[in-house]
């Protein structure tokens, strides 16, 4: 399962309004990427710089996206940053889900997130 995939099963499960969704996930993913740059620009600011180019260029070349992602994920130190920008991220969405979810959705939500480890979804 990918990311978005994930996270479109997560709103699914607790009934976040369809047409809210594309938005939703537009945000959530501009936050994702902006902690990403963040944090593997501390590392090393040319990744953080290649990252930006290719987060802009993703509509247009997703495969220079794709190629980078690999490549920092084949690195220990970017995929260990990774792994934990992407635990942060999706746990501030979870604590949100948790005040308004149902608690049969909440359940849903949890045995979803214990079927895939964050730091996976995020591959």
């Amino acid at each position: 399962m990918n990311f978005l995939n994930f996270l479109t099963k997560i709103l699914e499960t607790v009934n976040f309004p369809e047409k809210k969704r594309e938005k939703f996930l537009e945000i959530f993913y501009q936050y994702y990427y902006v902690r990403l740059i963040d944090e593997l620009g501390g590392i090393d600011p040319s990744i953080a710089q290649r990252l930006t180019t290719a987060i802009d260029n993703m509509k247009n070349e997703p495969e220079q996206f794709g190629a980078l992602w690999k490549e920092l994920m084949e690195n220990e130190e970017y995929r260990a940053k990774i792994e934990v920008v992407t635990d942060e991220v999706l746990g501030y969405l979870m604590d949100d889900i948790a005040k308004n979810a149902t608690e049969v959705e909440r359940q849903q939500v949890l045995q979803a997130l214990s079927t895939k480890s964050l730091g996976e979804a995020s591959r």
